[in-house]
């Protein structure tokens, strides 16, 4: 889908002047959220690699500090443009974010259609805070379960985001978000690992190169979704929440999508505590447990990353720690 996001006053009036001329602009754009400002220009972050981020500068060069990392289909409003190939701008309108852009990485028409690469998240509490500033004890409004949450761009610390109208702030580790909608590999290509030596696994790499970090070691069968596929010979793929890059050598692009096989390995939890095992959304205690399944249960293991596995039960995947789950898998691999 199309995405295309305006910011500027939460005016009511203006809202709708906003999203009446968006239509109007172009069939090929979609008006999730339109903030119109009277006096102001607007663009939308458009990086040629669309996996990539923006960074908004806290100054007008490459060296200032990141505020943040902004995806493909955000808008910005802008306002000033510097003589250096920089442009002052404002993300939001409740919780706003304001800092410098490179001008070269923004889209100021709508000549050309812009896929946005904004990930779409679900809240998983019943009662959750989007603050409008990047301070815990900030002003905040309440949400609950269920919401829909756009992520516009993220710091390590802190994720920006648009609910509804509003945008807001969500600490990083707060873990009420799942960006499990539906089917995981909706709206992507797939690829199954396809690794020549059946026994080995294939690393999830944080980086587009072999001596970045392992994210994880995934076995033969493990369905990925293509979020890049790059020419170099990696691409960047997604498998459940995690995301990094793949040799494609490894992937097998033709497979049937959203199968996984019979060459998963097959592991059962076993706690010797009686307690059964916490599925999570990502590999930390930290992270609030989806569900608790009771020893016996048995388990598809994609991938394993140390004291955690990467697995799939009943549709869903998430993570297990290893010490529950018997056999016990090595996490050792070489590609």
């Amino acid at each position: 889908m199309i995405l295309y996001v305006l910011l500027g006053k939460a005016d009511e009036s203006m809202k709708r002047i906003g999203i009446l001329g968006m239509l109007l602009m172009s069939m090929i754009f979609t008006c999730c959220t339109a903030w119109a400002d009277g006096g102001n220009a607007y663009a939308v972050v458009h990086n040629p690699d669309a996996a990539d981020r923006l960074n908004l500068r806290a100054a007008p060069n490459k060296e200032a500090e990141s505020l943040g990392k902004y995806y493909n289909g955000v808008g910005v409003q802008i306002l000033e443009e510097l003589n250096n190939g920089w442009v002052r701008v404002r993300i939001g309108n409740r919780g706003v974010a304001e800092g410098y852009m490179m001008k070269a990485y923004l889209q100021y028409d709508n000549t050309q259609a812009i896929a946005t690469a904004m990930p779409t998240y679900t809240s998983t509490s019943s009662a959750w805070e989007l603050y409008q500033s990047r301070d815990v004890n900030g002003a905040y409004d309440m949400y609950g379960y269920g919401e829909t949450v756009t992520l516009l761009g993220f710091t390590s610390k802190w994720w920006h985001v648009q609910i509804r109208e509003y945008t807001g702030f969500v600490p990083a580790d707060a873990s009420v978000l799942d960006q499990r909608t539906g089917n995981y590999y909706d709206g992507y290509a797939t690829a199954q690992v396809h690794n020549p030596i059946s026994t080995d696994r294939l690393n999830l790499r944080a980086e587009k190169t072999a001596n970045s970090a392992s994210l994880g070691k995934y076995y033969n069968g493990c369905m990925v979704a293509i979020v890049q596929k790059g020419n170099d010979g990696w691409s960047r793929v997604r498998i459940g929440n995690l995301e990094g890059y793949m040799k494609n050598q490894f992937l097998d692009f033709n497979a049937p999508k959203d199968q996984q096989t019979e060459l998963l390995p097959k592991v059962t939890i076993q706690n010797p505590n009686g307690q059964g095992a916490n599925l999570r959304r990502q590999a930390s205690t930290r992270v609030n447990a989806v569900a608790l399944y009771p020893n016996g249960t048995q388990v598809r293991v994609l991938g394993i990353a140390g004291e955690w596995c990467h697995v799939l039960i009943d549709g869903e995947i998430g993570f297990m720690m290893t010490q529950y789950l018997v056999p016990r898998l090595s996490f050792e691999s070489t590609r």
